[in-house]
């Protein structure tokens, strides 16, 4: 059973599906343009927050010469744990020092010591000759 159509119709009906098959492969196209404007503003954003190649020439130079500043002056000063000893060393003469000054009496308190020493003398005597004039009696 064939059917018999016009060829106004036959080419009418391949218009439609090729107007369709066009419009679909126009929504897939502009999805992957859609994407590639994604990876487009992903790239900007990129170059936006990233240095550059001279930025980092010009970085790696200051840090080059940061280490080579750093470099002369540990051959000046010689090793680092030659310091470290050395500040051990005065940390132990103040530990001492601390020590010894803690044992040391203030001044305030041996002057205090001397008065309540002068006022048992005066004590001691007044009741020494108080004691003799009673036995004299």
């Amino acid at each position: 059973m064939e059917e018999n159509i016009s060829l106004k119709e036959y080419f009418e009906s391949r218009l439609v599906e090729l107007e369709k098959r066009i419009e679909s492969s126009r929504q897939s196209m502009e999805k992957r343009l859609d994407g590639m404007n994604e990876i487009k503003g992903a790239m900007k954003d990129q170059l936006a927050t990233h240095p550059t190649r001279e930025e980092l020439g010009t970085e790696l130079d200051s840090i080059k010469k940061e280490l080579q500043v750093f470099a002369k002056f540990r051959e000046e000063r010689g090793s680092v744990p030659a310091d470290i000893e050395f500040l051990k060393k005065d940390v132990r003469i103040l530990t001492t020092f601390k020590d010894t000054m803690d044992g040391k009496a203030s001044q305030s308190s041996v002057t205090l010591s001397y008065i309540f020493s002068v006022v048992g003398i005066i004590f001691g005597l007044v009741s020494l000759i108080l004691n003799i004039i009673q036995s004299i009696k």
